[in-house]
């Protein structure tokens, strides 16, 4: 149900490239690239990973099965730290009359 997710935000390392050119591996940028997610947590999605989405739907039924879009798979060994932002029963922001109903 819709209702039940939460929003969380991720902290965790990339993988990353350098520059297009010829270096030395004495010029390798050493920092690791930290990211920072907000998305919609999809708890036991794929084992081995935290999955968020930035969108879902659930054609305004809350006993309908929700459907996902934008999906970022996070490996766990990459995840630095998660906290909730949002959680059911949380009061939304803002909701929008449906269409053609203003």
């Amino acid at each position: 149900m819709v209702s039940d997710l939460q929003v969380v935000i991720v902290e965790w390392d990339d993988a990353h490239s350098d520059p297009g050119t010829w270096i030395s591996g004495d010029e390798l940028e050493q920092e690791p690239c930290r990211v920072s997610t907000v998305g919609i947590l999809m708890p036991s999605a794929k084992l081995g990973h935290v999955v968020v989405a930035q969108s879902v739907h659930s054609l305004g039924q809350d006993d309908y099965e929700p459907q996902f879009d934008s999906i970022l798979c996070i490996p766990v060994g990459m995840v630095r730290g998660m906290r909730v932002v949002s959680q059911s029963g949380a009061a939304p922001l803002f909701r929008c009359a449906p269409s053609g109903q203003e």
